[in-house]
């Protein structure tokens, strides 16, 4: 299948230890297929932690009270 890419975050966010965030993703297949998702953080995969990661296998990531080491490439 061909997956088009129509919307993704920018290339930085800034932010104070102990806010949130959210990153959202927009793509669609040409063949109607549903779409799987993985969010990563420098190239690791992140896994749900309730009150932290929320939503690591779908189209929006919420990154809840931030630590500088959630700082990365998502």
């Amino acid at each position: 299948p061909t997956l088009t890419i129509q919307d993704q975050p920018g290339a930085a966010i800034g932010g104070c230890s102990g806010e949130s965030f959210v990153l959202s993703v927009a793509a669609v297949s040409n063949e109607g297929q549903p779409l799987l998702y993985q969010w990563k953080r420098n190239g690791e995969n992140l896994v749900e932690q309730p009150g932290r990661f929320v939503g690591t296998q779908s189209p929006s990531l919420t990154v809840s009270a931030t630590i500088t080491g959630d700082s990365g490439v998502y």
